[in-house]
């Protein structure tokens, strides 16, 4: 899975005026109780929006990578928009039908086919969307939705796609380098581990078609000193538009220190957000008030960021919980409700604004980390 910049969508206003029309009906039919009857002639203005997604990592799908070429791309809706399988007195997410930011691009394998394990057993996402929070589940458009927990792991949160890897035989399994959440840890649920299950990353062809991949990669790397040509082509692979390039920059990563050119190209994913597969790693749960405690940020510091509504800032409060506006809240809260619940992940979200530079949180997360690892190894005898 790699990070998608939903935000660079952009619709056109011709269909954000068509998209807002369509949810005024919806909206009616809710009122007068006629949903069900309204659901059965679903005007797909959505379908409108698949070119403008290909332009993003291209005709591929954001869950599992695969190209979308013989089969019909799907529009998924990533909170349902008609029932809900974790909670079946859920009515769907029905006032997000035509909000373009729930939108996600999925190949029919991941949303809505039987996948290829010998059991048969069906593990796509049509209408799943588990919280880690159920008691939080929004059911009405005026439910506060940033408070949800989603256990799906989500393409557009570059930070969601962290906490998937890949092991030398191309089968997804959870990251080690990022922990369990403390909400995941309560709710005893592994969001990686059951978004493999869900999405179906552990179909057999899906392995046996990264594997291919992965093993292109080492054969590229072992060549690279002696025909330094085959960069290019390992530029391809690696790009955000590759197939299956989480599995490729994950080969990648393995083979650090097996040479200087493969060390280079290393250090360029790491530095490049458009190669990296995920957010910097980070050895434990940091939180602002960590950065706090170190002088890194301060209480009264001012945080920017930029959201589907425009610019969007905060102030770090003195416990290390932000306001927005009137409102003093969790980071996690805050980022939700400022990014308009498309962004989960604070530390790439949110920039520390010092004079005329910004710095991202999870910049100055990673500058924490490099202390913390230097005090350790201080600590050495």
């Amino acid at each position: 899975m790699r990070h998608v910049e939903l935000a660079r969508l952009a619709p056109d206003p011709a269909w954000l005026a068509r998209a807002a029309k369509l949810a005024e009906d919806v909206e009616a039919h809710a009122t007068a109780g006629t949903l069900p009857a309204m659901r059965k002639n679903w005007v797909k203005h959505w379908s409108g929006l698949r070119s403008a997604m290909y332009r993003l990592v291209g005709r591929k799908c954001w869950y599992c990578e695969s190209p979308i070429n013989s089969s019909r791309p799907h529009v998924d809706h990533f909170r349902p928009k008609s029932r809900v399988s974790e909670d079946l007195s859920h009515d769907g997410y029905y006032w997000l039908a035509y909000e373009w930011s729930n939108y996600r691009l999925s190949c029919e394998f991941c949303n809505s086919s039987t996948d290829d394990a010998p059991s048969g057993r069906r593990t796509t996402k049509v209408d799943h969307f588990p919280l880690l929070n159920p008691q939080s589940r929004a059911k009405t458009p005026v439910d506060a939705i940033e408070y949800e927990q989603p256990v799906l792991l989500d393409p557009s949160d570059a930070g969601d796609c962290a906490h998937l890897d890949f092991d030398a035989m191309g089968r997804a399994r959870r990251s080690i380098l990022i922990p369990h959440s403390p909400a995941e840890i309560a709710a005893g649920e592994c969001r990686a581990e059951k978004s493999i299950e869900i999405y179906g990353l552990d179909r057999p062809g899906l392995e046996n078609s990264r594997r291919i991949v992965m093993n292109n990669i080492t054969v590229l790397l072992e060549g690279l000193e002696v025909l330094p040509n085959l960069g290019d082509m390992l530029e391809r692979h690696i790009a955000p538009s590759g197939e299956y390039s989480s599995a490729a920059v994950a080969a990648v990563m393995t083979q650090r220190g097996q040479s200087a050119a493969v060390d280079e190209i290393i250090a360029r994913i790491a530095a490049a957000p458009q190669y990296s597969r995920h957010a910097a790693p980070q050895a434990t749960v940091v939180t602002l008030s960590d950065l706090m405690r170190n002088n890194l940020v301060n209480a009264g510091s001012v945080l920017a960021a930029k959201a589907r509504a425009g610019e969007v800032t905060a102030t770090v409060w003195h416990d290390g919980r932000l306001r927005y506006g009137v409102r003093v809240d969790t980071f996690e809260r805050i980022t939700s409700l400022a990014s308009g619940g498309t962004a989960s992940d604070g530390w790439t979200f949110w920039a520390h604004v010092v004079d005329d530079r910004r710095i991202l949180l999870s910049d100055i997360r990673d500058e924490y980390n490099m202390m913390n690892m230097r005090g350790r190894d201080q600590d050495v005898p």
